[in-house]
């Protein structure tokens, strides 16, 4: 999980967004068809993780995957919100030191949508915060 101390190194991490969602395209290439609509791919990964990651500890440890996956999901709330990457550095936050998407709050932390669809098992449910987030902006 992506954990940062500083603006600095969450920027560094920000500018390898691109890289990393094509190193999860190639990996899951003829697993995941990247080629439907952004809400269908997300249902298909959703369904993938479940089928491969059968608790929160076992997607940690495949921190690469883990990146990536924080990624994709993190650019395609951004996108649909008209949002921005973000990093809370408040201790007292609940997102601290973690990537977050925001517009106005209440913001998206990927890696928490991630693991609480692990958590959850309900194949839906990146797909039914996506829209309600989608909702609360308008965007829907």
């Amino acid at each position: 999980m992506n954990n940062f101390s500083s603006t600095d190194e969450f920027n560094l991490w920000k500018e390898s967004i691109p890289f990393k969602i094509s190193n999860l395209k190639i990996r899951l290439k003829g697993i995941i068809n990247f080629e439907k609509s952004p809400i269908e791919v997300i249902g298909e990964l959703s369904n993938w993780i479940l089928e491969n990651y059968q608790d929160i500890e076992s997607m940690e440890s495949d921190s690469e995957v883990f990146d990536e996956l924080i990624c994709y999901i993190g650019e395609l709330y951004r996108e649909k919100i008209d949002g921005k990457w973000s990093i809370e550095l408040n201790e007292s936050d609940v997102y601290f030191g973690r990537a977050i998407v925001c517009n106005t709050p209440p913001y998206s932390c990927p890696s928490s949508i991630i693991t609480t669809l692990i958590h959850r098992k309900k194949p839906n449910f990146i797909v039914e915060s996506i829209n309600k987030q989608m909702k609360r902006f308008g965007k829907l």
